[in-house]
């Protein structure tokens, strides 16, 4: 493997199909019509406001794919989260999308978060889809 140690390389300097690298720095990364990252988790910031998009949920380790939205406020223990997913049913799959808001207490009995999950509400009927309010636990 051939390799390059430098403090600054001039832009536009390097045309690789591959790059691997423990930390990159820039203002944009392009990709042709659509740029794909892949096997991890993007995050826009490592504090604060900011967005984490994942392959699975990292605060419930379910296999949805999640976009976790954090609002920064100093009392939030968990941030807003939505995800999409295809629940089993005994006759298939039914297509849901959840959004939370934000936890803003570690005791969830006492603030629960805000939920919203919009689903088919029969599977393979065709009609409207319902925003159903979650039950209470």
């Amino acid at each position: 493997m051939n390799s390059i140690t430098a403090d600054k390389i001039a832009a536009g300097a390097i045309a690789a199909t591959g790059l691997a690298a423990d930390a990159i720095d820039g203002k944009t990364i392009k990709g042709a019509t659509t740029a794909t990252v892949t096997g991890g988790i993007l995050r826009t910031g490592p504090s604060g406001r900011r967005v984490l998009l994942a392959p699975t949920d990292p605060v419930d380790n379910s296999p949805a794919p999640s976009a976790l939205l954090y609002s920064g406020a100093d009392a939030e223990k968990q941030p807003a989260r939505l995800t999409a997913e295809a629940r089993a049913a005994p006759d298939g799959s039914v297509p849901m999308t959840r959004l939370t808001g934000p936890q803003l207490t570690a005791d969830a009995t006492q603030t629960p978060q805000a939920l919203a999950r919009l689903r088919q509400p029969r599977h393979r009927l065709p009609g409207p889809r319902q925003l159903l309010p979650e039950r209470a636990r």
